[in-house]
């Protein structure tokens, strides 16, 4: 099934841009920034931005011939990438719909409650210990509290850091849950905008910048951040570094191989050209995990999210704002298709729309 453009609203708002990245303004990417390869086939070529419609230019992406990863040849430099983020989603502050009530809102908390406490460590209140079961036997359910966890609390007050953390929801809620959480973002418009309810949890800058001691973290969590890195390998030795040995890192980003890029291609929402420069596969996050000094790295499941990136690519495929609150629906067949997508990925996770990685840092003392 394919999807042809049926609006113009694209086409003004990319008119409206400056036709061209400047030149001085970008870099050739000679080698795989994954794998190192030299070779690579071209994906798509004049790719424009039809998320944030800030950045502009058009944009070609490569799929490498050896690791079946992608990337953006030419691309921005670290200098100049800020200008695509002009407008970039997570800085707005999410409004969080109020937690549910009556008597079957508590029983639906308490039922999370006792899945996260029995799966994470953690240790909240109240607690409803068969609906912590039911939790565990609903595979939707399950996924979607896995997805909002990551990962198992070694110890109350262990640190960790979410890099790339946005709005910096998932601090707020690790801190619950009892982390000594911080996050990292490099807009400066991350750390003003939620400093009233996280202080001095939220940093401004990259990991390079901030330069923290060796074995700092017992986890560091990057949520839709590696896609965003000029050379994720680097950055991941970097994690491994300042991870304590046996801690871990979690990864989630969109999958080159889903069932979604293959049915609408340059309109599929994980592209986001340019600010997305690499894209991965199970196998290839894999790879570049083990490049990076990790071990024991695996894929989770992820949540049944299939249709929120249908609509949003069917959306970029008419032209319209895929992060509108109201815009085009899917057809009753589009939405059976994410239905059997959601379960496919179930089963096979390499084939899901995301992928999660969880990988450890060798328990062994070194570098």
């Amino acid at each position: 099934m394919t999807y042809e453009p049926a609006a113009r609203d694209l086409e003004r708002r990319s008119a409206a841009l400056s036709d061209v990245w400047p030149g001085e303004a970008l870099e050739r990417v000679e080698r795989c920034p994954l794998c190192g390869a030299r070779d690579g086939d071209v994906l798509y070529r004049g790719l424009t931005d039809k998320v944030c419609f800030c950045a502009p230019g058009s944009w070609t992406l490569y799929r490498c011939s050896r690791c079946k990863g992608a990337y953006l040849d030419p691309r921005p430099t670290v200098a100049t990438i800020g200008r695509a983020y002009a407008k970039y989603h997570t800085h707005e502050e999410t409004a969080e719909p109020p937690p549910p009530r009556g008597l079957l809102g508590r029983w639906r908390r308490a039922a999370r409650n006792s899945y996260l406490n029995a799966r994470y460590k953690f240790d909240l209140r109240p607690t409803l210990s068969p609906g912590g079961w039911a939790i565990g036997l609903l595979p939707s359910l399950r996924c979607r509290n896995d997805r909002a966890a990551r990962l198992p609390l070694p110890r109350r007050g262990a640190r960790l850091l979410d890099v790339g953390c946005g709005n910096g929801a998932f601090v707020e809620d690790a801190l619950a849950w009892g982390w000594n959480a911080e996050g990292l973002d490099p807009d400066p418009d991350v750390a003003a905008a939620v400093s009233p309810r996280l202080g001095a949890h939220i940093r401004t800058g990259t990991l390079a910048d901030m330069r923290y001691p060796d074995a700092s973290f017992a986890a560091v969590t990057m949520d839709h951040t590696i896609e965003h890195l000029h050379d994720p390998v680097s950055t991941l030795r970097e994690v491994r570094r300042i991870l304590q040995p046996g801690g871990s890192v979690w990864i989630a980003t969109p999958n080159v191989d889903s069932l979604g890029h293959r049915m609408f291609k340059s309109d599929w929402r994980g592209l986001e050209p340019p600010r997305h420069l690499v894209l991965f596969t199970g196998e290839t996050l894999h790879a570049v995990l083990t490049a990076a000094g990790f071990d024991k790295a695996r894929q989770l499941r992820a949540p049944f999210v299939s249709r929120w990136w249908f609509t949003r690519s069917y959306r970029i495929a008419r032209g319209e704002d895929p992060l509108a609150e109201q815009g085009a629906s899917l057809s009753f067949q589009t939405k059976l298709l994410a239905f059997l997508a959601d379960w496919r990925g179930f089963v096979a996770p390499s084939c899901g729309e995301e992928l999660i990685f969880v990988a450890r840092r060798p328990a062994q003392a070194g570098p």
